[in-house]
């Protein structure tokens, strides 16, 4: 009997390790989680400098507390974040922002981001993070474009005198011989259509003013172009031309002049049978 005792010793003391050792196994850790709410569509989205982009973030903590929450742009903290950081309306009061009592294990935030200055692709990224570093985030893109845009109305060449041309640094219409003229109405037909119907409905440009136009295919995308450089592929891409065909809404021109580009949309045409009063609508986006 006593011959077993150093065997029962040495299977307890196996045991007791054992059961130690199950005290000891790491523990799976759940990472916070955080999601985006974009109502405003944001992500992806064109936009001037400067402009306002709002999101919603919600996040919910993991196995442990969120502790922290950090905005960056392009892989660094938000630049001049007190200038262009608002959450729940109120300027952010910092960007590596340490979350109180209420909102460790779970918030939901409005956030207000004024777009970079400078034209480029942005990504902006949310992250939070717990006390021990664990993290998760979300994130959306966007472009600032460093390209104006306005709209501008060529009237009938055959009209009121002073009329037939579009300015397109101002989107003023004008003469058809004025200098600061790129393009022109080419005005009516007298003498083969009655006078409902005698509107050629084409433009032309200023040829006077070294200007050329060209006709862009019914394909191009003049939404997506969002840069300068763009207006100006735009143009070197297309075959120039004396006189436009007929004139139709969702026809794009790009026109050049000396170092100066432009692409113009037709967004509406007017026709007026009883007068010469017909007229087109562009949007214009300016490059150089």
């Amino acid at each position: 009997m006593f011959k077993q005792i150093p065997f029962l010793l040495a299977l307890f003391s196996l045991l007791f390790v054992v059961a130690c050792g199950d005290d000891d196994d790491p523990i799976d850790v759940i990472d916070p989680n955080i999601s985006l709410i974009d109502t405003n569509n944001v992500n992806g989205s064109i936009v001037s400098p400067g402009d306002t982009l709002r999101v919603t973030i919600e996040a919910l903590a993991g196995t442990n507390d969120i502790n922290s929450l950090t905005i960056f742009e392009n892989g660094v903290r938000l630049p001049n974040f007190a200038e262009r950081l608002f959450f729940n309306g109120d300027p952010a009061p910092s960007n590596a922002v340490l979350l109180d009592s209420n909102s460790r294990e779970e918030f939901t935030l409005n956030v207000m981001i004024l777009a970079a200055d400078m034209a480029g692709a942005y990504e902006i990224e949310f992250e939070v993070a717990d006390d021990e570093q664990n993290a998760a985030t979300v994130e959306f893109s966007y472009f600032v474009s460093d390209i104006t845009t306005l709209e501008g109305v060529l009237l009938n060449q055959g009209g009121p005198a002073g009329t037939g041309g579009l300015d397109l640094d101002t989107g003023e219409g004008t003469g058809s011989g004025d200098p600061d003229a790129e393009i022109r109405d080419q005005g009516i037909d007298e003498i083969n259509f009655p006078p409902a119907e005698n509107w050629l409905q084409r433009i032309a440009p200023i040829m006077g003013n070294n200007v050329e136009l060209a006709a862009l295919s019914s394909e191009f995308d003049f939404d997506a172009v969002a840069t300068q450089a763009q207006v100006v592929e735009s143009f070197d891409e297309a075959a120039t031309v004396s006189e436009s065909d007929v004139v139709e809404v969702g026809d794009v021109f790009a026109v050049r002049r000396d170092g100066n580009h432009y692409l113009l949309l037709v967004t509406d045409i007017t026709v007026t049978p009883n007068d010469n009063e017909d007229n087109y609508v562009f949007s214009i986006k300016q490059g150089q």
